[in-house]
């Protein structure tokens, strides 16, 4: 197994020379656009059927409208399809978070599975029922495959809930912040945090958007006035970006603030955080001074 991301052409070419995958799942979304055009990227993720030999299996999610123009007319191989459509081979019918993962039900060759996965958000669903799918193909007992991962380790840096001091919850989510990983962070902060809890989103940067910087940062930015973020925190001068959408959506201007030092922050945090407040950090990359700041909140 190997897993890849692509960023710039020929990349996925050069992987099917030294490797043969009989089993390719693809995600896409808004990511490593720096160097190519998004129509590019997409195109560059398909060639993995090539790298294939246009064989093997395909594993597909049908609720992905960046995989629906996707030309599979020459693939000769299986495409098996996951996800909420009701034509889906393995079709997610629902799941409900709880404290610290995803419980989660699959139809599949009609019989309903029960699942779980640690680590919230919907994203992790979809990836569980990915993997799920690809054990079956290989002949892996299916209710076997979903019990494996219910002991997956959740990674760390990756929506990691930390107990801070005062009764302060800290979301560390900093592992990457791309236009994906950013929206399901913000909509499963706002599925888990309690009606009396501050919502409080600390962002940095998200990384290698090239051209569509303008365009994701104004997305993200009313997401947060949609989604009722209560205060809006921002770290770098490309963080900046987020503001002014944020507001346009409702984001009350007095609850924003921006910061150029990590000192600066931690000082402002020892004053102005209160019990109870849940605080969700969100940057392009992990620093170990960045995660020894949200250690001592």
């Amino acid at each position: 197994m190997f897993e890849t991301a692509v960023s710039s052409k020929g990349d996925m070419t050069e992987l099917g020379k030294y490797f043969y995958p009989t089993i390719g799942i693809m995600t896409i979304d808004v990511d490593h656009t720096d160097e190519l055009k998004f129509d590019d990227y997409i195109a560059e993720k398909a060639k993995i059927m090539e790298g294939m030999n246009n064989q093997g299996t395909l594993i597909l999610n049908m609720d992905d409208p960046y995989l629906s123009p996707i030309d599979t007319s020459q693939f000769k191989g299986d495409i098996i399809t996951f996800g909420k459509d009701k034509d889906a081979i393995f079709r997610i019918t629902d799941y409900q978070f709880d404290s610290s993962g995803m419980t989660f039900w699959i139809e599949y060759k009609q019989s309903e599975y029960k699942g779980y996965i640690p680590g919230l958000g919907e994203h992790n669903v979809y990836n569980a029922c990915a993997s799920a799918a690809a054990a079956a193909i290989l002949g892996v007992d299916f209710r076997y495959a979903l019990k494996r991962l219910s002991t997956f380790y959740h990674l760390s840096s990756h929506f990691q809930i930390i107990e801070g001091r005062k009764q302060i919850t800290l979301v560390d989510d900093t592992w990457k912040s791309n236009p994906a990983s950013l929206r399901e962070g913000l909509e499963t902060l706002c599925r888990i945090a309690l009606p009396s809890q501050r919502k409080i989103a600390v962002l940095g940067r998200m990384a290698a958007l090239g051209r569509y910087a303008d365009e994701e940062y104004e997305k993200a930015g009313h997401l947060l006035g949609d989604l009722g973020i209560d205060v809006l925190i921002t770290k770098g001068f490309i963080a900046k970006e987020f503001v002014k959408p944020a507001i346009e959506a409702g984001v009350n201007p007095n609850n924003v603030y921006h910061f150029s030092d990590v000192d600066e922050m931690k000082v402002f945090f020892d004053s102005f955080l209160i019990p109870n407040d849940i605080v969700y950090f969100k940057t392009a990359g992990v620093t170990q001074r960045s995660l020894k700041m949200s250690s001592n909140i």
